[in-house]
C-alpha cells in the first residue's frame, strides 16, 4: 500500500480495508519514501502488518511476503516437464522477428502480463504459427521468463 496517493492515503485505505469483513486478513504492507518512524507507526496504527521504505529490494519484500502470507520462493525448482509438439508439427514455425523481438524485450524486462498478451496476438496471427506460442505459453503459464528468453534467442540470432 503506497501510503501517498491521489484522492486517499495509503493510512485511510488501509483502514476501509480492515473494515471489510472478507479483507480483514488479507496483508497489507505499506510502502512510502519518507523514512520517518512516525510514518511506520502510523501504518501500524492504520492496520498494515508491515513496513517497506522506498526504494523497494526486492529481497525485503520477498522477505516480508514470507513472513506475512506464508509465500515460499523457490529460486531453483523442479525444472519444467519437458514439451512435447503435436504429432502432426515437425518444426516450430516462428513468427515474424519483429514480433519476436517484441516479445523477448517484454520478457527481459520481466513484464509477466504483457508477454502474454503478446504470446495472444502471435496466436491470432496464423495456426500455423500454434506450436510455438504453445512453447511460449509454457514457459509464461510457470512464470519462467529466463527460460522463454532462452528459446526465442536462436531464432532472433538466425534472422539477424
Amino acid at each position: 500500500m503506497d501510503l501517498v496517493m491521489p484522492v486517499m492515503d495509503g493510512f485511510e485505505a488501509t483502514r476501509h480495508i480492515r473494515q471489510v469483513p472478507e479483507l480483514k486478513d488479507v496483508v497489507v504492507i505499506a510502502s512510502s519514501a519518507s523514512v520517518f518512524e512516525e510514518n511506520r507507526q502510523n501504518s501500524l496504527a492504520a492496520g498494515c502488518n508491515a513496513f517497506l521504505p522506498k526504494p523497494i529490494r526486492t529481497d525485503s519484500l520477498f522477505a516480508l511476503l514470507r513472513q506475512h502470507a506464508g509465500v515460499v520462493w523457490e529460486y531453483e525448482g523442479a525444472p519444467l516437464p519437458e514439451l512435447q509438439t503435436p504429432e502432426t508439427t515437425t518444426e516450430l514455425i516462428p513468427p515474424p522477428t519483429g514480433e519476436l523481438q517484441e516479445l523477448y524485450d517484454s520478457a527481459k524486462k520481466g513484464q509477466i502480463m504483457g508477454v502474454r498478451e503478446h504470446i495472444a496476438r502471435l496466436e491470432q496471427l496464423e495456426t500455423k504459427y500454434h506450436p510455438f506460442t504453445a512453447t511460449l505459453r509454457h514457459y509464461a503459464k510457470g512464470f519462467n521468463l529466463r527460460k522463454l528468453c532462452e528459446f526465442l534467442r536462436p531464432y532472433l540470432e538466425e534472422k539477424s
